[in-house]
């Protein structure tokens, strides 16, 4: 919220800008004055610590008296949106599930792996089993996975590597045998469902299924089964625990870092305020006015846009032409369908006073 509403653009306001790290500890980030710290927490606590009734409620009552809101306690999702822009963005898939037909109970095992570019915390994260349409075994995740890097989950008597070890998986395993429900999902730290897959009929029975190499990114549908191959195999050695393939993203599929500004001036205005951007390479761009309630007033511009500057005119009326109320009206910058920035502008009507002489 502070990186957002303090932007250096009115007279003796600083300019606070959110980074990785902490300026009295940390000499490898700039130590400008402004710079808070530290991004990647609080990103983590962003998703550790939803937004409850108690926020929402607080958020309300100082709307009443400031007619101001705070939008991330409206919209909390729009704290990715706006600070993970990197092109280095974690993907991780459940790339391999296997039920051998010999010595199954000891191992029948899970995988997944990082076909992305960066890195993912997984504290807080889980791989499920399912089994008969049933969650019967869960293994709790830790540390973080680096591009590229593939994990297994199975028992502490596989003949295979298992990175992430439990006796419990034998007896729980019983019922899962690649047949209809049977599967498993990857759950994230606010229990919402990344990815998962789930059988119909006998889809990995005696077999090893693995996730095919064009595959980048989770589907979190259960029934995608044309991202998936079957293969009958006799022993979990047989399979691939470990070493998943995948087609790699080449570096001209990765997007170059877009420089991007946008402000608007003046700020507070009354009647009209005009919007200045500037990119410095070819790109979709989308402005649009939102109110407090996260609704969308109106949409500035839609467009593809060569590099260099651009300026558009609001003038305090919504897409139906009609002239707005007072108030805070945050607005945001997308660029190629993500969100680089969130600010916000200000409509002051003033009243005539008429007063008898």
């Amino acid at each position: 919220y502070m990186a957002v509403r303090y932007e250096g653009d009115e007279d003796n306001e600083p300019d606070l800008e959110l980074v990785n790290g902490v300026n009295t500890k940390d000499n490898t980030i700039s130590r400008k004055y402004g710079e808070m710290g530290n991004l990647e927490v609080l990103l983590q606590w962003n998703i550790q610590d939803p937004v409850d009734e108690f926020e929402m409620h607080r958020n309300n009552v100082i709307y009443s008296y400031q007619h101001n809101r705070n939008p991330f306690i409206d919209h909390p999702e729009w704290a990715n949106k706006i600070w993970q822009t990197s092109s280095n963005e974690a993907s991780v898939i459940i790339s391999e599930i296997c039920d051998p037909k010999y010595n199954y109970r000891d191992n029948r095992f899970l995988e997944i792996c990082n076909v992305g570019t960066g890195s993912q915390n997984l504290n807080g994260w889980q791989i499920v089993a399912v089994a008969n349409g049933n969650d019967v075994h869960y293994w709790d995740l830790s540390g973080s996975i680096d591009a590229g890097e593939v994990l297994t989950f199975g028992t502490n008597s596989a003949d295979v590597t298992i990175d992430y070890q439990s006796s419990g998986w034998y007896s729980d395993n019983r019922y899962w045998n690649g047949g209809s429900n049977d599967g498993a999902k990857l759950v994230d730290s606010s229990g919402n469902i990344v990815d998962i897959i789930v059988a119909n009929s006998y889809l990995f029975n005696d077999k090893t299924l693995v996730r095919n190499p064009d595959v980048l990114e989770p589907s979190g549908n259960s029934s995608e089964f044309d991202e998936w191959t079957a293969t009958r195999v006799n022993y979990a050695y047989n399979a691939t625990p470990g070493t998943h393939n995948y087609g790699q993203r080449k570096s001209s599929d990765t997007p170059q870092i877009i420089s991007y500004k946008i402000y608007n001036y003046p700020n507070p205005f009354n009647p009209t305020t005009t919007f200045f951007y500037q990119i410095n390479q070819p790109a979709n761009v989308e402005i649009s006015i939102y109110n407090l309630k996260g609704e969308k007033v109106k949409t500035l511009v839609k467009d593809n846009k060569n590099t260099g500057s651009y300026e558009i005119v609001w003038d305090g009326k919504n897409k139906n032409n009609q002239r707005v109320s007072s108030g805070v009206y945050p607005y945001k910058m997308d660029i190629n369908n993500k969100t680089h920035t969130v600010k916000r502008c200000v409509l002051l009507k003033y009243k005539t006073i008429y007063t008898s002489i």
